[in-house]
């Protein structure tokens, strides 16, 4: 292989067969020539190519595999678990991330998407819902001792229907258990300030300007 020469897929068929520019393009270029839509698609992922010479009854199914392959890689790397739960309620696709976690998230998930979508459906079938009515919304659910956060959206079809929901899933643990005690500590300090203020009402004027003192002269200085 000529490697200061750029390279030219060609995936055979009715018209790329023996073609004059077939034969054109090979003094110019490396051209790899494959006779089948997997060995093309099977290429495009590992090696660059400058161009792809093929039919058009073939090119955009080749597209479309390739645009399949991108939109899997970045759903599978994403973090977040990814479904589509369909209108029968039942999940037709996830990525990597989705499969990992527990059936009874994956059932609870399931539910909540039917839920979202019978409100969806519910909210979308006046006129001019399509742009006045939101099409996602935020849940939160609890599985044993772990917390989950999920942003569900409509997939909304041409007559406004409901056709699927999709949703987007994440482990919120670390996060919530944080919040509550971050909560907690907000709350003991609330009640030490309700508690110290019941004390200081009970004290005399004396008494109490004499804790203020002793409290301004404990405060460290700057």
């Amino acid at each position: 292989m000529d490697n200061d020469r750029q390279s030219i897929l060609i995936l055979s068929g009715r018209s790329t067969r023996q073609h004059p520019v077939t034969l054109a393009l090979s003094q110019f270029f490396e051209v790899v020539t494959v006779e089948r839509m997997d060995e093309a698609l099977a290429l495009l992922r590992t090696r660059d190519f400058h161009a792809v010479f093929a039919d058009v009854g073939d090119f955009l199914p080749l597209e479309r595999g390739l645009v399949g392959d991108k939109s899997s890689l970045i759903l599978n790397t994403i973090g977040e678990g990814v479904c589509i739960v369909d209108s029968d309620g039942r999940c037709s696709w996830s990525n990597d991330r989705m499969r990992k976690f527990t059936p009874e998230v994956m059932d609870r998930v399931r539910q909540i998407c039917n839920q979202a979508r019978t409100l969806f459906s519910s909210i979308h079938s006046g006129p001019g819902a399509e742009t006045t009515q939101p099409r996602s919304k935020k849940y939160a659910l609890q599985v044993d001792d772990r917390y989950y956060e999920l942003m569900a959206s409509a997939v909304v079809g041409d007559k406004n229907d409901i056709r699927q929901v999709v949703a987007v899933v994440w482990d919120a643990t670390s996060s919530r258990k944080l919040q509550q005690k971050l909560d907690a500590i907000d709350a003991a300090g609330r009640e030490l300030a309700r508690l110290e203020s019941e004390a200081i009402a009970k004290l005399v004027p004396g008494d109490r300007l004499k804790l203020l003192r002793d409290k301004s002269s404990a405060s460290p200085r700057t």
